[in-house]
């Protein structure tokens, strides 16, 4: 949850542009528990994802230059956690990556809980906070943005796994997640009864409303 000026609440926001008419996607999370959160943006549409599933998205241009350069060439530090004097994360961060393209849901899904090793195309950040001790934040993509850990920040051995117990309840982010799936994975075998065939991204957006968000969550209409 966000805490400082911001209300806190168990709830997540991405976005690409300062200002006072910034838009946002947002998310609420699970409290307590580890939330894989993604956001993307292919300069027409942000998303936002926690668990690998599509949360909430909304359509954003940017036409102004300065906007344009301030994306592509930003002065600023990259915080991780806080904005400075502003508004803190209370809670526990792990591995945080930042490419220059835009991640499908597949992609996200396949990588959300695996370590990433070796050059990658896109990846220009990674910090995985696995040092140890002291504050320096090493970045594991090559791109040697390495950082420090300020304001007495401490490290913690990290409660997280990436391969959990595959016989371990799931917790209420990872049924919705399934839940979905098997939503869509059952409207697509009717539709293929019904019709012969497959359904195409123009049968998503034509069907009901619900199976159009349905298809949107699960990466369907990538």
């Amino acid at each position: 949850a966000g805490k400082g000026d911001l209300e806190e609440v168990p709830q997540v926001n991405f976005w690409v542009t300062p200002g006072a008419n910034t838009t946002k996607v947002q998310s609420q999370i699970e409290p307590g528990v580890w939330n894989h959160v993604a956001g993307t943006w292919d300069g027409k549409l942000l998303r936002i994802y926690v668990n690998g599933i599509a949360e909430d998205q909304l359509e954003h241009k940017v036409e102004k230059e300065e906007e344009i350069d301030a994306i592509h060439y930003p002065k600023a530090d990259l915080c991780i956690g806080a904005h400075p004097n502003k508004a803190a994360w209370d809670g526990m961060i792990d591995e945080v990556r930042v490419w220059n393209v835009c991640r499908t849901d597949a992609q996200i899904r396949e990588t959300m809980d695996t370590p990433i090793t070796g050059p990658t195309p896109g990846l220009v950040g990674q910090w995985t906070f696995n040092e140890g001790a002291g504050n320096l934040c090493v970045d594991s993509s090559g791109s040697r943005n390495h950082g420090t850990i300020e304001n007495g920040i401490v490290r913690i051995p990290s409660t997280r796994t990436d391969k959990p117990d595959p016989n371990r309840p799931l917790d209420a982010a990872e049924k919705r997640r399934e839940e979905a799936i098997a939503e869509i994975t059952s409207w697509k075998a009717a539709f293929e009864k019904d019709t012969g065939r497959k359904p195409t991204k123009a049968d998503f957006l034509l069907a009901p409303a619900e199976v159009t968000r349905l298809a949107r969550r699960t990466g369907e209409l990538d």
